[in-house]
């Protein structure tokens, strides 16, 4: 996961979805705990939950409703629109996002299970 040399030479960036790697070298320093993991997919689709989470995660007050709705709704369509647009997985035949899926799976599982939520970085409900 670390070999530069390796990832540098091909154009893949498959070596950026070894989570597990990385989060268990990070825990080996500091407790699970200490690290707030949001899914982008779940900031896209509620930012005033993944907002509400980063504050309490934080322990630092909450800004009032209103305003919270504001930050998050502002330009909450076209925000949509730009990450439906920009998904790589809307130019991937169904064979290769079966393939990346495959391959992945270890991988989030055992971040799954080093983040004491087994089934939530499995993306299988994205």
């Amino acid at each position: 996961a670390y070999n530069g040399t390796l990832a540098d030479s091909v154009k893949l960036s498959l070596h950026e979805g070894f989570y597990s790697i990385y989060m268990e070298d990070w825990i080996r320093i500091f407790p699970p705990e200490q690290f707030l993991v949001l899914r982008f997919e779940d900031f896209a689709k509620n930012m005033v939950n993944s907002l509400e989470a980063m504050y309490d995660f934080l322990d630092i007050p909450q800004i009032e409703p209103a305003e919270l709705s504001v930050v998050a709704n502002n330009n909450t369509a076209e925000f949509r629109e730009v990450v439906k647009a920009h998904n790589p997985a809307n130019d991937f035949l169904p064979e290769t996002i079966k393939m990346l899926n495959d391959f992945y799976q270890p991988f989030l599982v055992r971040f799954g299970e080093i983040m004491k939520n087994p089934t939530k970085f499995t993306w299988a409900d994205v």
